[in-house]
């Protein structure tokens, strides 16, 4: 049987990519510097200094495992504002040097609304496309890179459908064509693939703990020595003036201690998670015909299966299996209801595109919560069909 939370009942929880439970080991250090260690960082005393010694060690901590220096680690409150410190940053402090953005045309929203906004000051915002695997089209964007490119912000992993996109040989074409600076959104891919920031060659890099099992409200910059970003967030002088406002202590120990931990054990979730996949993917073609599979299973991340239940719709069978206690998306959750862009790049119809559910596991998903959605997924289907 499934768990309660609250009035609700869960039987399996499939919605990892959207955000994740926090691990018990963070939640204890969390806990720690709300209720014990809470003073402000930024003031002269001891208690003060207790919690910037806390930050200072988080942020080695995170450098260590990402193959990076300490002084390119910038804390944030969520991967969206780091995408946009990164992304505005470099373009307003580059003006005279360019006006192109190039992208692809599967970014999450955080990308799509920020060059959206940009593109009304008068810079030209330049979509690379996509295959049906969701692979950028490495022609295409070779043939869009001039000297009047300033950045180019490509996600590192699609978040609706787990492509793991080329980002290597992205950016050794773009080194090789263009000055423009590198910035890689990689909220779906820490936690998820071994991120070596020493050996990857871009400028900016952002991710948000939820998605790894850490605290909500916490995101991470990475930025390269040398690189230099207008500032928007002007005050204290936090965050060595790239960010300023008191530090969110809690969320960045637990941020530290949630990387570590999935870093610590990736390869053995990764195989547990993967062979949860395939359980969970042979099972719904058993029990749907005309189930498509979306997800590149060869090219993608482990823990993500996108599937389209051709001729039905796929929000009505989630809020079927809602109510059965089995949470899952119709998409990105930040799109909400929106019919999937990522999808409709990849050059599926509007029917594949409405019966489309994306499922996402997690290094806590367990054996019995795929045997469980398989027998709600089985219940529902057949309501479905009478």
């Amino acid at each position: 049987m499934g768990k309660k939370v609250k009035d609700l009942e869960m039987v399996a929880y499939l919605d990892n990519n959207s955000t994740t439970r926090m691990a018990d080991e963070v939640f204890q250090e969390v806990r720690k510097y709300q209720l014990e260690f809470y003073g402000n960082p930024n003031s002269p005393h001891g208690f003060g200094m207790k919690s910037w010694e806390a930050i200072e060690k988080a942020r080695t901590k995170v450098a260590k495992i990402l193959n990076t220096k300490s002084d390119e680690i910038f804390f944030t409150s969520c991967a969206t504002e780091s995408i946009n410190i990164a992304i505005r940053g470099v373009v307003f402090r580059n003006l005279e040097k360019g006006g192109k953005i190039i992208i692809s045309n599967v970014e999450h929203k955080a990308v799509l609304e920020t060059v959206r906004s940009l593109s009304k000051f008068g810079f030209t915002v330049v979509g690379i496309p996509v295959d049906e695997r969701c692979v950028f089209d490495l022609n295409a964007l070779e043939k869009n890179l001039d000297d009047d490119v300033i950045l180019v912000s490509l996600m590192h992993v699609n978040n609706e459908v787990g492509t793991v996109e080329p980002i290597e040989e992205a950016v050794r074409i773009i080194r090789e064509r263009t000055k423009a600076l590198i910035h890689i959104d990689g909220a779906q891919s820490i936690g998820k693939l071994h991120v070596d920031l020493g050996k990857l060659d871009v400028d900016l890099f952002s991710f948000s703990a939820h998605k790894f099992h850490g605290p909500k409200g916490m995101g991470v910059l990475f930025k390269r020595r040398g690189v230099v970003i207008e500032t928007f967030m002007t005050g204290g002088g936090q965050e060595k003036n790239l960010r300023s406002g008191t530090q969110n202590v809690p969320g960045i120990v637990g941020t530290a201690v949630a990387l570590e931990l999935v870093a610590s054990q990736m390869d053995e979730d990764h195989e547990r998670m993967e062979n949860l996949r395939t359980k969970l993917l042979n099972g719904l073609k058993e029990l749907y015909d005309d189930l498509l599979l979306i997800t590149p299973i060869e090219n993608s991340v482990v823990n993500t299966l996108s599937v389209s239940f051709k001729g039905l719709n796929a929000g009505i069978l989630m809020n079927l299996m809602s109510e059965m206690g089995v949470f899952f998306s119709t998409g990105s959750a930040c799109s909400g209801r929106k019919k999937s862009h990522v999808l409709k790049a990849m050059g599926f119809d509007d029917e594949t595109i409405l019966g489309s559910v994306r499922l996402s596991l997690s290094r806590y998903t367990a054996e019995d919560e795929i045997d469980n959605a398989l027998d709600r997924f089985n219940r529902a289907l057949n309501l479905l069909r009478n």
